[in-house]
């Protein structure tokens, strides 16, 4: 899956969150955010904070690439 913004990067985690049967304040607690934070980025708030979303997506098991536009 490509990602061209915010929401697409959100939509991909909470997926993942879903699939692991996790709710986002077990995610939250496991990496000690808030559940509103984790909330933010599913919901695409540009706003967060990227080594905080690269850990969020490491843990639900995600990789995220960056590559040259063809």
């Amino acid at each position: 899956m490509q990602v061209h913004n915010p929401l697409q990067i959100g939509e991909a985690i909470r997926q993942a969150r879903r699939k692991q049967g996790l709710t986002q304040t077990q995610v939250a607690d496991a990496l000690g955010l808030s559940q509103q934070w984790i909330s933010a980025v599913e919901s695409g708030k540009p706003n967060a904070r990227i080594g905080a979303v690269l850990d969020l997506a490491h843990a639900m098991g995600l990789v995220i690439s960056i590559g040259h536009r063809k």
